[in-house]
């Protein structure tokens, strides 16, 4: 059937969209290929040259890893099995964009705080249930139901030699609450911030709150990590129809770059489609190489 409206004239371009349980993992003229570790770049070159591929540009921090891109109108999907059961490559697949449906949030009816709250004089700090659960909307919530955060900042609230990257749809990089807490970020998407959101995302900018926002400054909220560092690493973007999409590659080379800029923590508050080999390559690394070697600490949704 695809064959058959790609022979249309009235199609430009023509491909399959894979359906998992949560995502849509689309395909594109682009996949990424692993060559064996003693291929050159001449080899590598020639091989693509034979096959009227391209190449786009290399995964970060994976050893001749590539994103390639047929031309020609050729059939991406066949050319990526071709590179993978031929031999030429140890690994290739489509750079899949996964397109995830963004489940809206349920509304809570929010009852007023009973108090008092230790711990600190964030304006809405006794809203934070998850820190210190008192009971705040009544007898319905189950006591003592969060994460003993007063009891954890006696002993520590953290150092501002810790980074905990936020891979997600970009943070704001100008809230009041952590502005100064900030340090290079990176947009993976190729959107041209510097780890900003785009549009009206975000999820992004709720999830640095929740890490790491300022406390005991009688603004917003108060951060399970108080004097720790936020790096913002944009990986996705929400689309107009409340979709939110990203690609295999853009989140390879997100981790990869968090790690090696320095990120102790890597924070992913995301997820949707099928497994991917040069995303999971990517966690691998930050697991060993991150923090000089000592492994980057991998939190996931």
């Amino acid at each position: 059937g695809i064959h058959a409206l790609r022979a249309d004239a009235a199609f430009t371009l023509v491909n399959p969209v894979f359906q998992t349980s949560d995502a849509e993992m689309a395909i594109s003229d682009e996949f990424v290929v692993t060559f064996p570790a003693g291929m050159g770049m001449d080899e590598i070159n020639a091989v693509n040259a034979s096959n009227g591929v391209e190449m786009v540009d290399a995964i970060l921090g994976q050893e001749n890893t590539f994103v390639l891109r047929v031309t020609g109108g050729a059939d991406m999907l066949e050319m990526a099995n071709k590179y993978q059961e031929s031999g030429i490559a140890i690994h290739s697949a489509p750079n899949f964009i996964r397109i995830v449906f963004k489940r809206p949030a349920e509304a809570k009816v929010q009852q007023d705080v009973v108090g008092p709250m230790a711990g600190t004089n964030d304006t809405y700090y006794p809203y934070q249930w998850h820190l210190n659960n008192i009971q705040q909307y009544g007898s319905g919530m189950t006591l003592d139901a969060d994460i003993d955060a007063p009891e954890a900042w006696d002993y520590t609230t953290g150092s501002s030699t810790i980074i905990i990257a936020v891979l997600d749809e970009g943070v704001d990089l100008f809230h009041e609450d952590y502005s100064s807490k900030l340090v290079p970020g990176y947009d993976a998407t190729g959107g041209g911030s510097s780890g900003g959101p785009w549009g009206n995302d975000a999820h992004g900018t709720n999830v640095a709150g929740l890490a790491a926002s300022g406390s005991n400054n009688s603004l917003g909220v108060a951060g399970v990590c108080q004097a720790c560092k936020i790096m913002p690493v944009r990986i996705a973007y929400s689309d107009s129809n409340g979709y939110w999409v990203t690609s295999d590659a853009t989140i390879a080379n997100a981790i990869a770059w968090a790690y090696q800029n320095g990120a102790d923590i890597l924070n992913n508050s995301w997820g949707g489609g099928s497994e991917s080999t040069v995303i999971n390559t990517a966690f691998a690394n930050a697991k060993t190489l991150g923090r000089g070697g000592k492994g980057a600490v991998i939190v996931i949704s």
